[in-house]
């Protein structure tokens, strides 16, 4: 008979013992490249998530520079405004306002020591917010009525709030000059660190 070894049904020892089933291939195949897509993921994510997270303040404000809120902490701007303290007040202006024409873009003042709440400035007072924007680290600006000397105007606000035992301190901005855009208000806003 030459051999039973190929009997109907059944294969040769030699080959039942070596032969993967092509279900078996393509499983391994899916779970590599489930494998390899994860390794990706980690690969490119973690310093994404590495440069956005730790260097994303200095990459995100290039050209800007930092600024310094006594007791409170500091915010950028860009780099050609020039910061001006007098008494409790901060302006940032153009140029430095030793020199004659200058344009102030913000003035900011620590309200909780000088005057209530409402009141910015001498002469200046918030009627009500027209829209605000609030921001996750301490820091918020607002589209506000305010009466300047009398006339209403509307004017952006930019407010930073710390904590000084119980009590929160609120150092708070008007912008000033209609040139300084939202964009940079929010940025501004973003920047502040306590």
């Amino acid at each position: 008979m030459g051999g039973n070894c190929c009997r109907y049904g059944s294969k040769p020892p030699f080959i039942a013992d070596t032969m993967v089933g092509a279900d078996d291939i393509v499983k391994k195949r899916i779970k590599t490249l489930v494998i390899l897509a994860v390794v990706l993921a980690l690969v490119v994510c973690v310093p994404l998530h590495y440069l956005g997270v730790h260097l994303g303040a200095g990459y995100n404000y290039i050209g800007w520079q930092t600024v310094a809120i006594p007791e409170f902490g500091t915010i950028k701007v860009p780099r050609d405004w020039h910061v001006t303290y007098v008494d409790q007040a901060m302006y940032l202006s153009d140029r430095p306002m030793t020199e004659e024409e200058y344009k102030i873009y913000l003035a900011g003042i620590d309200i909780d020591i000088m005057y209530p709440p409402s009141n910015l400035f001498p002469g200046a007072e918030r009627l009500y917010v027209i829209r605000g924007a609030g921001q996750t680290n301490n820091a918020g600006y607002s589209l506000d009525r305010l009466s300047i000397d009398g006339i209403e105007v509307e004017r952006f606000s930019i407010s930073v709030f710390t904590m000084d035992g119980l009590n929160m301190k609120t150092f708070s901005f008007i912008v000033w000059d209609d040139s300084v855009t939202e964009r940079t208000i929010a940025r501004i806003t973003r920047s502040f660190r306590w």
